[in-house]
């Protein structure tokens, strides 16, 4: 399964340079609409949920990113678990790719109900994850060492350099989505970095950065996992290390320092997870 966790943290980096970040979204669409007729719309609420039509979303890219990585990540994570449990029984293959349809239904319910994609964007974004995913699913991804990962992190970083230079160059401010959200936004509270293209790329290269270093380390030492439940408690202890990560808030006032904070944050929390964690359950 180590494979598979190699290979659904793969996938992240490919979707920065698949999606089309210039798309309106149906909550951008409308407030558009609103200052073109010169109408006004309430700030209302129905049972706390505060009416999407007052804050344009960041970032928000053609296909679904949410729509993509799910899908991609969760084939991955579904096809090698057959495989390698060497799973025989038709029913039971039948309810894990039926869950993994009512998962996937249900992600693409919930970016059309906050009105953040049309119903082709997400359609899209389930298509492209899982062709991605099969094709990652058929690499070699456990034979890839530290090498591989520094030299794709370059490239990705290159990249997003020239192509930021480029598009400043033509004309195009690459961060127009921040700078819409900040001046329509109904609360700036509402207006996140950590939505924003460019903290997307930073996280997907401090997370190859770790899982490069991760692999590099456990080179050097055998890890075996005793039983079943050893692996779901490292799962557990995995899951609560990502979600106090997550919960974890970067300086948003000073903005380098915020991506430099991020870009350790997630570094470190992939080496924890890939490594860490797996080597202190093998010394028990």
């Amino acid at each position: 399964m180590v494979a598979s966790w190699r290979a659904a943290i793969l996938v992240g980096p490919y979707f920065r340079f698949l999606q089309t970040r210039t798309c309106p979204t149906p909550a951008t669409v409308q407030y558009y609409l609103r200052d073109w007729t010169r109408e006004k719309i309430d700030l209302t609420t129905y049972q706390g949920v505060i009416c999407v039509t007052v804050c344009t979303v960041i970032e928000s890219g053609s296909p679904s990113g949410h729509a993509m990585v799910t899908s991609a990540v969760w084939y991955v994570l579904v096809s090698d678990f057959l495989y390698y449990q060497q799973i025989q029984s038709f029913g039971l293959k039948i309810l894990c790719w039926a869950t993994y349809v009512i998962m996937m239904c249900a992600v693409c319910l919930s970016r059309l109900f906050i009105a953040t994609h049309f119903p082709h964007q997400v359609s899209a974004g389930i298509i492209i994850g899982i062709l991605l995913g099969m094709v990652m699913n058929s690499l070699a991804t456990s034979a890839l060492q530290l090498p591989f990962y520094l030299l794709t992190s370059f490239l990705l970083a290159f990249i997003a350099t020239m192509t930021y230079l480029l598009l400043n160059l033509v004309g195009i401010d690459p961060f127009w989505s921040l700078a819409s959200a900040t001046k329509w936004c109904a609360f700036q509270e509402w207006v996140h970095l950590d939505k924003t293209l460019f903290y997307c790329i930073v996280r997907d290269i401090s997370c190859l950065l770790g899982l490069g270093l991760a692999v590099f380390c456990c080179q050097f030492k055998k890890l075996t996992c005793r039983s079943q439940k050893t692996i779901i408690l490292q799962v557990l202890v995995a899951v609560l290390m990502l979600h106090a990560g997550d919960r974890l808030k970067l300086n948003i006032h000073n903005i380098v320092l915020f991506y430099v904070e991020a870009f350790f944050k997630h570094l470190f929390l992939t080496f924890v997870v890939a490594a860490g964690i797996p080597v202190v359950f093998s010394l028990f």
